[in-house]
């Protein structure tokens, strides 16, 4: 029988998908110090002589909001640190880094100090978007 109009054979590889090691271990400890940064963060928010006092002073929500803020911070850096509830925690980090960023851009009138919790802001939503897509 002759190859004439005849498809070759196909052959199938498997290709390997998962990232290089370096990147798994990356994505699996870097959270941690990003989510203890926020307990920090929060926690901080909590001493009545802290210079967060003034700010949300200036922002004119009350004194319930930096408290609100502060749990907030906590409790989304602590879940940063539970791979399974890095989701959540990324969420609750980016809500407050975005909402501070409107804060300073509209409210304190900071201007190019905005950049800092927008950056924030988008290391907790790719923290997020690691999460999701590896989850199982």
């Amino acid at each position: 029988m002759s190859n004439v109009g005849r498809m070759p054979d196909l052959q199938l590889h498997v290709i390997d998908d998962k990232p290089p090691i370096i990147l798994r271990a990356l994505r699996a400890v870097l959270p941690i110090p990003f989510g203890l940064l926020f307990v920090y963060i929060g926690w901080t928010k909590f001493d009545p002589h802290s210079t967060w006092v003034q700010i949300f002073a200036r922002l004119g929500l009350g004194q319930w909001f930096r408290y609100f803020t502060g749990a907030m911070q906590i409790a989304g850096g602590l879940l940063l640190v539970v791979p399974p509830a890095r989701i959540i925690g990324g969420a609750m980090i980016a809500s407050t880094m975005l909402g501070a960023a409107v804060a300073d851009l509209f409210v304190l009138n900071a201007g190019p100090l905005a950049i800092v919790p927008l950056v924030l802001c988008g290391m907790a939503v790719a923290i997020a978007g690691q999460a999701w897509i590896g989850r199982s």
